[in-house]
């Protein structure tokens, strides 16, 4: 009984999957329309810095004087995302900063209980000098890579705003519809499926002996 259960569900997993590697959303609130509820947030303590969201959309001020302005979305995807696996992090953004202002996106593959397998500053650099200027309007930023060799705290998206310490400095930044998809790489992949077609032929044979 137990082998045709698996046999029928590594059949429906063959063919609803059809051998490819289906994407996961991990990004549980990323419209913000709770709030920040599941958001990480350090205003910095710097004079001025807030973190707030505003028209359904996460706003990040960072103050007079030095300070970074984060908001974090942790350890997602424990025992979903797989090593190496391939992920896509897109998201909408706009703001302005001047006199040092800036603000990054970054992704972090978590290694329990603590450290990192990888960390990517996502484009290399601060989003509006990905020839963007100041971000007057919305515009809409999308970056697909992979992870780490070790995900056993799952992936983390780190959103920033910082002011360095020129005078007048300004970093004000929004974030909106924030989306981390993964797919399992290739290799782990088939692995799963081999193992889902061994079962389903075990019970074969079961049923034939």
């Amino acid at each position: 009984m137990i082998l045709k259960s698996l046999s029928s569900i590594a059949a429906v997993t063959l063919v609803l999957c059809g051998g490819t590697a289906q994407a996961v959303e991990l990004v549980n609130n990323g419209n913000f329309s709770a709030g920040l509820t599941g958001w990480f947030q350090d205003a910095g303590g710097a004079p001025g810095s807030m973190i707030s969201v505003v028209d359904g959309a996460a706003k990040l001020v960072a103050g007079t004087g030095p300070s970074d302005v984060i908001i974090k979305a942790s350890n997602l995807g424990i025992g979903t995302v797989t090593p190496n696996a391939t992920v896509t992090v897109s998201f909408d953004a706009k703001g302005s900063w001047s006199a040092g202002g800036v603000n990054f996106a970054e992704l972090f593959s978590e290694v329990a209980p603590n450290g990192t397998s990888k960390s990517q500053l996502l484009g290399g650099a601060p989003l509006f000098a990905q020839g963007k200027g100041n971000l007057a309007d919305w515009t809409s930023f999308s970056y697909t890579t992979t992870l780490g060799p070790v995900v056993t705290g799952g992936i983390s998206l780190l959103l920033k705003s910082s002011c360095g310490a020129d005078a007048g400095c300004t970093a004000v930044s929004y974030f909106d519809n924030v989306s981390i998809t993964a797919v399992p790489e290739p290799e782990t992949y088939a692995l799963m499926l081999a193992g889902l077609a061994g079962l389903a032929v075990m019970a074969r044979r079961r049923r034939a002996g």
